[in-house]
């Protein structure tokens, strides 16, 4: 069992909050960890992390040089986030009640919660705390709730270190507002001012990004915003286990100078089309929405390509002859390989290549809808030149004239392009057609007066000679009016039951 442990603990430093250090360092005019010696050297990412929260704490200036507020902060044996908190509700006149928030979040839980059972509300931490500074425990608003214990040594240990830091920084209780608790957490923790997904009951988006959550059942949860004080570690959706409400005209206020408008223009796929708007945001968070009236028209467009390549190429204004040409070009593309003038119009190369042949084709659209009006024809032709043109009619023509003077149209659609033709229309013809200049015979399908395919060859000659009698045997019987000659390079093709009988003058 003993094999299966760590041989030694992972040092600390490679795992802790490095903030306190950091603001430390800066203190002693320390700036590049690298300029130390250690016996384990911080991790650069989490030593950057932090220096960036400093920063935003105002504990350390664009430089990253020490503040006098952050050196105020090194003082105060607390968390830098607690001692800018500390700091800061002295201007609101909260400096106890941002004690008693500090003690509760530096200490252990006041509340042990059965298993499955979590509420993360501050606020009623805070009123267990209030009620055993008053010595009525049967008041305590946790007394009667079912699935947790209330942590009376916990409580204790909170009261003692809360009244220490009203003595160290000579703060006495003052009023409290309903949103007091909400803004002093804010400063403390800007990075996890929490909104409300849409639509999705206790879960939210960080300022920072990411996204967390609190349990089902905690009344929290339709908060539009909240202050999450302690989360676990999840990067991708972090469980919240202390929070508390934030009204959105506090943020507004508290964080004027960080609060931006930003214009967004973004691909909206439910809507199939172009959404502008411009977006009043904190950092992640959007906290207003409006219609962007005038969008930048080359966004506009961008956007617009991008839905398409998201949509797929069939949205849009296809039809059958357009898809025929489609399949003429990729076959001419595909047989003259050494010719790289030809464009890739496979409907992956057209998708990797909107901007070059459609972009032009769809100015002044924003909206899937707005598609039918598009000229795919011209913006599909325009990828050819006029000697490609030329050459596309020539060596990959849509229909064939057979021997009863059909034209039978080619199907280029398959690897070898296809001609489907009743059997009785190709007598008389010994050679297999071909396009591309002879470069390619066309794989034959002949098919039964009733339409269904009774031989697949690319050898016509061989099929007269050897698989006709066959043919004839099985399907005469079938179809006897008609016309089953015994030798089929020497009879008359028709497209009618029989041929058409000939009259001679006498």
């Amino acid at each position: 069992m003993h094999r299966a442990l760590p041989a030694a603990h992972r040092p600390e430093i490679l795992e802790a909050d490095l903030a306190g250090l950091v603001l430390e360092l800066a203190t002693w005019g320390v700036d590049d960890p690298k300029t130390l010696r250690w016996l384990d050297a911080p991790p650069e990412g989490s030593f950057h992390g932090a220096r960036d929260l400093l920063q935003e704490l105002n504990a350390l200036d664009k430089r990253a040089k020490v503040t006098d507020h952050g050196r105020r902060m090194a003082e105060l044996p607390v968390h830098p986030r607690l001692a800018h908190m500390l700091i800061a509700a002295e201007s609101i006149g909260q400096g106890g009640l941002a004690c008693d928030v500090a003690a509760l979040l530096g200490e252990r839980d006041v509340v042990r919660f059965e298993p499955g059972w979590q509420d993360a509300d501050m606020g009623l931490r805070l009123d267990l705390m209030r009620a055993a500074r008053r010595n009525k425990p049967s008041a305590w608003p946790w007394a009667t709730v079912d699935h947790l214990t209330v942590d009376q040594g916990a409580v204790g240990r909170a009261i003692r270190v809360s009244d220490h830091f009203r003595r160290r920084l000579g703060v006495k209780d003052g009023s409290s507002d309903a949103d007091a608790l909400g803004r002093l957490l804010a400063w403390a923790y800007p990075d996890r001012i929490a909104q409300l997904r849409p639509g999705v009951n206790g879960r939210f988006l960080l300022t920072n990004g990411r996204g967390a959550y609190v349990d089902s059942g905690s009344l929290l949860g339709a908060e539009p915003f909240l202050v999450a004080a302690e989360l676990d570690g999840d990067h991708r959706e972090a469980r919240i286990f202390k929070a508390a409400p934030y009204r959105l005209d506090t943020l507004m206020k508290q964080f004027e100078d960080r609060v931006q408008w930003s214009e967004s223009v973004s691909w909206d796929p439910a809507h199939g089309g172009v959404k502008a708007l411009r977006k009043l945001k904190l950092d992640a968070l959007t906290l207003r929405s409006e219609p962007l009236p005038q969008p930048d028209s080359q966004e506009v467009l961008k956007v617009l390509l991008g839905g398409i390549a998201q949509e797929g190429i069939s949205c849009l204004p296809w039809n059958k002859t357009l898809r025929r040409w489609q399949e003429r070009v990729c076959f001419l593309g595909c047989l003259l390989k050494e010719d790289e003038t030809w464009p890739d119009v496979s409907n992956e190369g057209l998708l990797s290549n909107l901007n070059g042949w459609l972009a032009s084709y769809v100015v002044n659209m924003d909206r899937l809808s707005h598609l039918v009006r598009l000229d795919l024809k011209g913006a599909l032709f325009s990828m050819l030149s006029y000697q490609q043109h030329k050459a596309l009619d020539a060596l990959a023509p849509t229909h064939l004239a057979v021997p009863s003077g059909s034209r039978i149209p080619i199907d280029y659609g398959s690897p070898v392009p296809v001609l489907s033709v009743r059997l009785q229309e190709m007598f008389g013809l010994s050679e297999t057609p071909a396009v591309a200049g002879g470069r390619q015979p066309l794989l034959i399908h002949l098919l039964s007066p009733a339409g269904r395919p009774v031989q697949i060859t690319q050898d016509l000659a061989g099929f007269w000679e050897t698989g006709y009698l066959q043919v004839k045997k099985e399907l005469k019987g079938r179809y006897p009016k008609h016309y089953w000659p015994d030798d089929p390079l020497q009879a008359q093709a028709t497209a009618r039951v029989r041929p058409k009988k000939t009259h001679c003058s006498v």
